[in-house]
């Protein structure tokens, strides 16, 4: 693949040049937060003892003791906002209502949270994990001319920081990554904006990666039971991989250029609350702008210039009707999960003073919530044009 500069029409070249010599945009006027939608979200993680039928050796009891337990939450997200005071969390052991010690942990200044449930002495066979959630989630308009002309930043804000280091299923410091985005964009990829940036590796990420399967295993109730994501560096080997892939794959060439960007797990309440993934870079001044790869794979033609708006980057009337749940397929913690297929379950503990074999499921249910006051939908104005 030929350097960024190998790609772009003389227009655009020109039309860049012109930008660089113009001041930053005001602060307000490059994105715009459209049509409120807010919604409840209901969490239901399942957790079982191992129990085999045919052997009597192979059926397990869990014994746990001050064992914590987390779950993603995001408090504040590119395009939506989770209304803490109405977060409903419950624990049942063995189907008995049972208190719990649960408090909301941010994870630093990302908007990112952890809800933490702690087990204080438990011995029995299943424990059930319940969350009710009120997000609301906004469509985006943004104002491509105006993105194009953002430079770079002299330093990044301390919110985006962690957004530049490598995660798991993101590594974003991996050679082959590396050499990957070098080709894409060359030695240097600040020579041009940002935003231009995220369309080429947005672009190279569709040709690199043939989506196919499923992103999630189920159960025969039909309940989730593991995330099929292998991971950028491992997509990136075999050139195919699920939607998930493709989001990590583009969120690491991100990083490695330097770019902050972050996956976003969440649900398309379009499509009967499927588990679905879409990507968000960070443009200075300006806030996240949301990637939704879904429209680049179907859409590959409307890629061929750059300097033209593209369906799902930036600007999209659909995002309202994408719920975010999580920016992690695992936890940002030192805890396990997955059970026994081993998948990222999007949650994880650190069960003590044992582990044992388990079978775990996930289910998620999404409605449409009532919408409440004006006061949200004018300071999500506020904070989506980077206040």
């Amino acid at each position: 693949m030929l350097p960024i500069c190998k790609y772009i029409t003389f227009a655009a070249v020109t039309f860049i040049t012109a930008a660089s010599t113009i001041a930053q945009p005001p602060k307000n006027d490059v994105i715009k937060w459209l049509q409120p939608k807010e919604y409840l979200v209901q969490v239901d993680l399942h957790i079982e003892a191992y129990q085999d039928q045919l052997e009597a050796g192979n059926q397990y009891t869990m014994n746990l003791t001050d064992t914590p337990l987390v779950f993603p939450v995001i408090s504040e997200g590119g395009y939506s906002e989770l209304d803490e005071s109405k977060l409903l969390p419950r624990l049942l052991l063995d189907d008995h209502q049972a208190p719990t010690s649960f408090k909301l942990v941010p994870i630093g200044a990302s908007g990112s949270s952890l809800a933490r449930f702690t087990i204080k002495n438990f011995q029995g066979k299943q424990i059930d994990i319940r969350l009710d959630e009120y997000i609301t989630c906004y469509d985006a308009k943004v104002d491509e001319a105006k993105a194009m002309k953002i430079r770079w930043p002299e330093q990044w804000e301390p919110k985006v920081q962690e957004a530049l280091l490598p995660q798991k299923y993101i590594e974003s410091t991996n050679e082959t990554i590396a050499q990957v985005s070098q080709k894409l964009v060359g030695d240097n990829p600040k020579i041009v904006p940002p935003y231009l940036l995220a369309k080429v590796l947005a672009r190279g990420t569709v040709k690199l990666i043939q989506v196919s399967g499923t992103s999630v295993s189920r159960d025969r109730h039909g309940k989730i039971d593991g995330i099929n994501v292998q991971g950028a560096e491992k997509a990136l080997q075999t050139r195919r991989g699920t939607l998930f892939d493709s989001v990590c794959l583009f969120v690491a060439l991100c990083r490695t250029s330097g770019l902050p960007a972050r996956p976003v797990i969440g649900l398309d309440n379009e499509d009967n609350g499927k588990l679905i993934a879409w990507a968000e870079f960070y443009l200075p001044t300006a806030g996240w702008i949301a990637v939704d790869l879904r429209e680049l794979i179907a859409g590959p033609g409307m890629m061929r210039k750059l300097d033209n708006a593209w369906q799902g980057f930036g600007t999209n009337d659909e995002l309202s009707e994408m719920v975010p749940i999580a920016n992690y397929f695992h936890p940002p913690a030192s805890v396990v999960g997955g059970g026994l297929k081993g998948k990222p379950m999007l949650w994880g503990w650190r069960p003590t003073p044992e582990h044992t074999p388990n079978n775990q499921r996930l289910r998620f249910s999404l409605q449409d919530a009532p919408q409440r006051g004006g006061t949200k939908s004018n300071n999500k104005n506020r904070r989506g044009s980077g206040k």
